[in-house]
């Protein structure tokens, strides 16, 4: 699997840019290109790509691997593998957020699938020294499947941790 960036500013002007006349309709401004250029490869099955406040793209791989990948150079850099996730199908690691206050608490929060009887957990991370450890577990036997199987996390601006889940 390769891990892409595509260029969201030009589609980001080309939606913005968009103006309505004094009747209403809507003005196109042409055509927008839009790069995309591969920054890693030898990945299986990314899950989810975060942008941290290090400025590096922190990801998860379904079988377990948290990793950050330099923007810049490419270069991967693994963090941990979680031993006891199970990717069965469509699970196995799957959504991740960083701490909003990551300077002064550097958590990464996960949510994986584990186990024979299939079941989900979000747990927390503390990052230092470039790994992550100290996992505290959040919320535990969320219900999981082999198919149709996801969940992704988000921290909303009064600080509540959301998930999505199956």
């Amino acid at each position: 699997m390769k891990v892409l960036i595509v260029s969201l500013f030009a589609l980001f002007m080309s939606v913005s840019s968009c103006k309505k006349n004094k009747s209403g309709d809507s003005q196109n401004p042409g055509d927008v290109a839009i790069k995309t250029k591969v920054l890693a490869t030898g990945l299986s099955h990314v899950w989810e790509v975060v942008y941290g406040p290090d400025k590096q793209l922190w990801i998860t791989e379904r079988s377990g691997k948290i990793s950050r990948v330099n923007p810049e150079t490419g270069a991967v850099t693994a963090l941990h593998t979680i031993a006891e996730v199970v990717s069965k199908g469509e699970g196995g690691l799957l959504g991740m957020t960083l701490n909003p206050d990551f300077e002064a608490n550097p958590w990464v929060y996960v949510v994986y699938d584990y186990g024979s009887n299939y079941k989900g957990k979000v747990v927390r991370f503390t990052y230092s020294n470039g790994t992550l450890n100290s996992p505290l577990v959040i919320l535990d036997q969320i219900p999981a499947a082999s198919i149709h199987n996801g969940s992704r996390l988000l921290i909303t601006a009064d600080k509540k941790l959301l998930i999505t889940a199956r």
